[in-house]
């Protein structure tokens, strides 16, 4: 019995042509799947008769962020994750992961700043960008004293 290769099996598509791809194919899965839950409301008129409404916006604007999150995480997650587990050949030591590389002097000192000045200027941020930014900057202090 003879077997027949394709010869365009033996290529290996890049990363970012895998990216694309898959991306699209999630583009098109997640048309398929919210076509109804996103992209067609209903509701009643005042005569209680149901409307049908179309929403292609937000339908869009789903589809575009599947699409996109997919792309980023096929074309720069999945290599990052693999390179991850690739030990150093000269130390034999695995990378340093992004739990200790996030948890180095600099971003401590960062975080000692921003908790400091943040603490110093709490009574004041009210005044100075408004009530609901304020809530934002008291929340990134507790954040950074939480991280000191």
């Amino acid at each position: 019995m003879a077997v027949t290769v394709s010869p365009e099996r033996d290529t290996v598509a890049t990363p970012m042509q895998r990216a694309l791809r898959e991306s699209l194919y999630a583009a098109a899965i997640s048309f398929g799947l919210f076509v109804l839950f996103i992209g067609l409301k209903t509701g009643q008129n005042i005569s209680n008769e149901l409307v049908l409404t179309t929403r292609w916006g937000l339908l869009a604007a789903v589809v575009i962020a599947t699409a996109i999150g997919r792309f980023l995480y096929v074309a720069y997650g999945q290599p990052f994750l693999a390179n991850q587990k690739i030990t150093d050949v000269a130390t034999g030591l695995l990378p340093a992961s992004v739990a200790s590389r996030f948890f180095q002097l600099p971003a401590f000192i960062v975080a000692l700043v921003a908790a400091v000045v943040l603490f110093a200027v709490n009574s004041s941020l009210v005044a100075w960008v408004g009530a609901e930014p304020a809530g934002y900057l008291q929340f990134l202090r507790a954040l950074a004293v939480i991280y000191v």
